[in-house]
């Protein structure tokens, strides 16, 4: 059985949804697409997908679609204009990141930056040592189970 036969697929409804939500519909960024079956899933609703991956196998696999644009990258220098994506996907990536990877990756997100002018790096200090005392060490092997989790919302446009 290949690998991308092993990977979770969605429901066209899950991509409507999203693209209902998203503030326009031009581009999307599937960002650690692996073979690309939420870039596929979004390419019906979404005129451009960037499909981007930090490994190089999973890229040269990826499904391909005529409104998808892969490119091995990672998610930290992903080549993206910024305020250029109208929604961003990452379906089932985010176990490869580091824990510190994570934390930064938050830190990037505007609702990250607001809460911490308005109540100091306390509560980051404070997550970041719960996190660590979860996650435990990062070199044993778990098994994990994760529910679908979304978190959606609107970007009003500032101009």
């Amino acid at each position: 059985m290949s690998y991308a036969a092993t990977r979770p697929t969605y429901p066209d409804a899950l991509f409507a949804r999203l693209a209902a939500l998203a503030p326009g519909t031009s581009r999307a960024w599937d960002c650690g697409t692996g073979n690309g079956q939420a870039a596929i899933g979004l390419a019906r609703w979404f005129d451009q997908v960037d499909a981007t991956d930090a490994s190089a196998d999973q890229i040269a696999n990826a499904m391909t679609h005529e409104r998808i644009r892969c490119a091995v990258a990672p998610s930290e220098a992903s080549g993206l204009a910024d305020s250029s994506i109208d929604l961003v996907s990452v379906a089932q990536a985010l176990h490869w990141w580091s824990l510190h990877q994570l934390v930064a990756y938050y830190l990037t997100w505007s609702a990250t930056r607001t809460h911490l002018k308005l109540h100091g790096e306390a509560f980051l200090s404070d997550a970041l040592a719960r996190l660590q005392a979860a996650w435990g060490d990062p070199t044993r092997v778990r098994s994990v189970v994760m529910p679908l989790a979304l978190r959606l919302g609107t970007v009003k446009n500032a101009a």
